[in-house]
């Protein structure tokens, strides 16, 4: 499948779990259909100069208005995303992206209560990475575990990689033409996270479920039904702030599919579950049909965090 191949491309550069990426190397080494090389020496030459970010406020209690239903105010050609905190305390934004490729902030920025971020991103190259929240934070010192930096507690994570949490994931300017954009929960899950194309910035219209529509979807929090042994919990050990998935806490083949192929790879109940409370968003490695979504032009997109639950 075209989306299959996709994040097989994708999920390689960027790796996951260690069952995981052993699974999309084998993938990719046999397939990758659409990942574009570009040299060092391209990059280098590129004259994208990211724009310096600075926070906003907005009403997160203004009733919800899908994004994508508005009228666009991004300058044409440049491609915006904007970050909204709709969550009840600050959140730190762990980002990582392909090796070479730009990474924003340096891996990581502040986003307070209430307010939004914006960045700009490449235009002229494809572009593959993802973001992610961290909770409970304190620097200098440790975030919550769920979407933690590892060995570098700091605002800007530097590329390194946080695990388990909700991860925003993008291939942008596929052969210049198509984006393709996830929610996933194949590594566990901290906060939803929507994201949004917005409106005036891609070719056409939304069209269909899966086509410039809100990816991430979730109709109830996975933590309230998360099994009690894969909860995690905040530093203080008082508060459940994230749930493993069944891969990351079984590392097992029936749940990672790390050399099963795609045709006998299926959902078992801890992944249906999932699906069931977040419809829109990745519940197991071959969750491609049902979790991909793809849009068309120099597109900007707003990612909501603790976004609202959709009935």
């Amino acid at each position: 499948m075209k989306f299959q191949m996709v994040m097989y491309s994708f999920m390689t550069l960027l790796g996951s779990s260690q069952s995981l990426v052993q699974h999309y190397q084998q993938q990719y080494q046999q397939q990758r259909p659409f990942h574009v090389s570009h040299s060092m020496e391209d990059l280098e030459n590129d004259d994208f100069q990211p724009m310096e970010i600075k926070e906003e406020s907005f009403d997160p209690f203004a009733p919800f208005t899908d994004p994508s239903t508005l009228n666009s105010t991004m300058t044409a050609g440049k491609r915006i995303f904007t970050f909204y905190n709709n969550c009840s305390n600050a959140i730190f934004i762990g980002a990582l992206a392909a090796p070479g490729q730009y990474l924003p902030e340096n891996g990581g920025f502040q986003i307070n209560k209430s307010k939004k971020v914006s960045i700009s991103m490449p235009t002229t190259y494809t572009w593959s990475g993802r973001f992610w929240a961290r909770t409970g934070c304190s620097f200098p010192g440790n975030c919550d575990l769920p979407g933690d930096c590892g060995p570098k507690p700091n605002v800007q994570c530097g590329g390194i990689g946080g695990q388990p949490s909700t991860l925003a994931e993008f291939t942008l300017d596929i052969n210049g033409k198509s984006d393709f954009y996830d929610v996933s929960l194949v590594d566990g899950y901290n906060v939803p996270i929507t994201i949004t194309p917005v409106s005036g910035t891609y070719n056409g219209k939304p069209d269909g479920a899966y086509q410039c529509t809100t990816a991430g979807k979730c109709v109830h929090d996975v933590i309230q039904q998360c099994d009690p042994k894969m909860k995690m919990y905040n530093k203080a050990g008082t508060k459940p702030v994230g749930c493993l998935s069944a891969c990351s806490y079984y590392k097992t083949e029936q749940y990672c599919c790390s050399n099963t192929p795609s045709n006998q790879c299926k959902a078992g109940p801890i992944q249906d579950a999932v699906k069931k409370a977040c419809p829109g968003a990745y519940s197991y490695a071959y969750d491609d049909h049902k979790s991909t979504f793809t849009c068309q032009g120099t597109i900007s997109y707003d990612l909501t965090f603790c976004a609202p639950f959709f009935k």
